[in-house]
């Protein structure tokens, strides 16, 4: 077995498996990198907290820390299949925190420390996706981007184009805590209502590949259980070594739809209870009738794939029905029996057509209601 390197011990020594206190990683990666430098590290350590963003190393340490999330299933496949799905990722490796990045350089490629999430392009200028894939100080700072008709994400592959701003769901619920402008919100939990976002393109006057890029019509009405229904995605496709392996290649991953009911019961889920107000709390529903399940033998959807697209064959064409949100317990190989719940598409096609209305200028974060 491959041994684990210095930077494994140093973030899990003392983390009991889990994952480690964020701001505490960040003065362990200086002390750990400036050993021998008191003053760098010092500098650096205060550097990073002062622009510190919680969410950028979350993204970093899902995905390229070992032991938070384990892909499985899904086969490679062309872009063509899914000419509508896009990568959003950062414009380059020196985006977001350096204390994000530098956790993902220990273990990842270059390519790798620029993937956030997956999107699906539903107009010209609009890519569809999940409000917890949203950096807001990466929106802000017009640091994201989306890569359309690309297949393998570690080269030239695709057409790059930048997000000029973005619009999260007002509603947006991670956790018992709303996503603020800041970025700031409770990172436990897996409640995730509303979790929906659109991102606004910048103009994009080049020659588009038809086979490659094109944008798909959004489902109108619900699924069937039963339905077959179909992923895509560049997550987690399982370990190699220490590592976490991403996936750089696309790949599709089949399901059948489940019952909301049947869905509740198999995750074994009750009310959550939800802030709502000071000193409030409300109980919410989990599995409630925003939210589309589906089950696949020994495969789901994992950590990158986040955001991507849950689509259906209607006829000859193809519908967007689904986005990737989240799953109980991660996306271990024990846990594939478990259904993963996306957002569905048909319960938010009001809230799209309202919040397509609402154009944002470069740089802004709006929150639609």
């Amino acid at each position: 077995m491959k041994s684990r390197g210095p930077y494994y011990r140093l973030v899990y020594q003392d983390s009991a498996g889990g994952r480690p206190d964020l701001v505490d990683l960040v003065q362990r990666s200086a002390n750990h990198c400036f050993a021998r430098e008191p003053s760098r590290r010092d500098g650096y350590a205060r550097q990073a907290l002062a622009r510190f963003d919680e969410q950028a190393l979350d993204h970093a340490l899902g995905m390229f820390v070992p032991g938070l999330d384990q892909g499985i299933g899904g086969l490679p496949v062309g872009i063509a299949a899914a000419p509508f799905a896009v990568q959003i990722r950062y414009r380059d490796t020196l985006t977001g925190t350096k204390a994000a990045f530098l956790a993902a350089s220990r273990y990842g490629a270059r390519w790798q420390a620029r993937h956030v999430c997956g999107g699906t392009l539903i107009a010209h200028d609009w890519v569809l996706t999940a409000a917890h894939c949203m950096i807001p100080s990466a929106v802000k700072k017009n640091t994201l981007a989306v890569q359309l008709g690309v297949t393998d994400v570690r080269g030239n592959d695709g057409r790059g184009v930048d997000v000029d701003g973005a619009i999260v769901h007002a509603g947006y619920n991670r956790g018992g805590g709303r996503l603020s402008v800041d970025g700031k919100y409770d990172l436990a939990g897996d409640i995730y209502h509303n979790d929906i976002a659109l991102l606004h393109l910048a103009p994009d006057r080049g020659q588009r590949d038809p086979a490659k890029v094109s944008t798909v019509d959004l489902a109108r009405d619900p699924v069937a259980p039963g339905t077959v229904i179909q992923a895509v995605g560049w997550g987690l496709s399982g370990q190699s070594g220490e590592v976490n392996s991403v996936t750089s290649v696309l790949r599709r991953e089949v399901f059948s739809v489940v019952a909301n009911a049947d869905c509740a019961k198999l995750l074994d889920y009750g009310p959550a209870s939800v802030a709502a107000g000071p000193g409030k709390q409300v109980a919410v529903e989990r599995v409630h009738p925003g939210v589309l399940c589906v089950r696949g033998t020994r495969t789901k959807t994992c950590s990158g794939d986040s955001g991507g697209p849950l689509f259906a064959e209607t006829g000859k064409t193809l519908k967007l029905v689904g986005i990737v949100s989240w799953n109980k317990d991660g996306c271990t190989m024990t846990t594939a029996d478990r259904p993963g719940v996306y957002t569905r598409v048909s319960a938010y096609l009001d809230w799209i057509d309202r919040a397509r209305k609402h154009v944002p200028a470069p740089g802004q974060l709006i929150f639609q209601p």
